[in-house]
C-alpha cells in the first residue's frame, strides 16, 4: 500500500515587500519555485501559494503581473492565490493568508526571504512522522555589502557562515 503524502500550502505576506525592490523579491520567488520543483519531483502534490497583501482586492492583478515578470516559473509549479487585507500589517497578513490555504501543512514565508537549496524538503521532512504538528526553519542574515552589515548591527538573527 502506498502512503499518501500530506499536502502543503505556503502563505507569503507582502508587508516586507514594501521596503525592497521587485527584483529582490524576484530572487526569493525564483528560489521558492526551485524548491517547489525539487519537492514536486519526489512526488509531492502541487501546492497552493497564498500571496497575502495589505492593499485593495483590485491590486491582485498588478501583483500577479509583477510576480509573473520576476518569477514566471512560480505559477507553473504552484497554484497562485491572492488575498487582500486592506491596511493589514505583518501578522494580519499571515493570518489572512492562512484562511485561504488548503494544505494539510501550512508554511509561512516572508516576501523578502530567499530559500536555500533543500529548505522546503527539510521543512516538510519532519511531517513524515504523523506525530509531528509543528516545525520551523532557520533564519540568518547575509552580510555581503555595506547596507547588510549595517542592518545586521541592529537585527537579532545570527550571521550567515561561509
Amino acid at each position: 500500500m502506498v502512503e499518501e503524502r500530506a499536502t502543503y500550502s505556503l502563505v507569503v505576506e507582502m508587508e516586507n515587500a514594501k521596503s525592497i525592490d521587485w527584483d529582490e523579491i524576484g530572487v526569493g520567488m525564483k528560489a521558492l519555485a526551485r524548491e517547489i520543483s525539487s519537492v514536486s519531483a519526489t512526488g509531492s502534490a502541487r501546492p497552493r501559494i497564498v500571496i497575502s497583501h495589505g492593499g485593495a482586492e483590485s491590486d491582485k492583478e498588478a501583483l500577479r503581473r509583477e510576480i509573473s515578470n520576476e518569477a514566471p516559473q512560480l505559477g507553473q509549479v504552484a497554484e497562485l492565490v491572492f488575498t487582500a487585507f486592506p491596511g493589514g500589517r505583518y501578522y494580519d497578513l499571515k493570518n489572512n493568508g492562512m484562511l485561504a490555504s488548503d494544505g494539510d501543512i501550512v508554511i509561512f514565508l516572508d516576501s523578502d526571504v530567499v530559500a536555500e537549496p533543500g529548505w522546503l524538503s527539510g521543512l516538510l521532512e519532519p511531517f513524515e512522522n504523523s506525530e509531528v504538528i509543528c516545525a520551523n526553519g532557520y533564519t540568518y542574515l547575509s552580510y555581503d555589502d555595506f547596507f547588510s552589515r549595517t542592518f545586521a548591527l541592529i537585527w537579532f538573527f545570527p550571521m550567515a557562515r561561509g
